[in-house]
Order: C-alpha cells, then structure tokens, then sequence
C-alpha cells in the first residue's frame, strides 16, 4: 500500500466493529453512530454500500432498531426490495420490515 491509496471497509469488517464497540466495549448508541459516520466522512476511506450504512446508522442513532437489522432492511432497498420479512420482534419497527 501506497501513501495516498484509499482503505477499503467491507460491510463484514462494519458490522463486526459495530458489534465489538456495543458488545465488548458497551459504547452508548450515540458514540457507535459517532464512530461509523466518523469512518464514512474520512477522506481516503471507501465504505462498502456507504449509503446503506449511513442509513442504518442514522436508524440506530434515532433509536429505530439496532444497526444490523437495520443494514439488512436498507440492503434489501438497495438492491429492489419493497419489504424485509422477520422473525426479529424488535426489527419488525424498523422501516420496510414486516413479520414473517
């Protein structure tokens, strides 16, 4: 790697960041959604799906459900999906989201 080349973050390498600062390190929402956007505004940096995962940040930040469900249902947008069906009591709230 070469000064200047851009750093790739896949969507795995999100998700498991998101999960590691809630669950290890028990960061508040606030300071999670704080991180994930620091990392989409950083210059050199490109973010798998970025718009899907300023979605779902912007989601759990509100409160609307957790991040990973909420990817998943902005996922589903992105690629043509008018609705995420569920077994997930709490992402049934989420925006798209039905019971399955």
């Amino acid at each position: 790697m070469r000064d200047g080349d851009p750093c790739f973050i896949s969507l795995t390498t999100i998700l498991e960041t998101v999960w590691v600062l809630r669950s290890r390190y028990r960061l508040p929402v606030n300071v999670v959604a704080q991180a994930v956007q620091t990392l989409l505004s950083t210059e050199g940096v490109i973010v798998q799906n970025e718009r899907e995962v300023f979605a779902a940040m912007r989601l759990m930040r509100e409160g609307a459900g957790s991040f990973e469900d909420a990817l998943i249902g902005q996922l589903g947008v992105w690629i043509g999906c008018e609705t995420t069906l569920t077994f997930d009591k709490k992402a049934v709230a989420l925006p798209g989201f039905k019971p399955a």
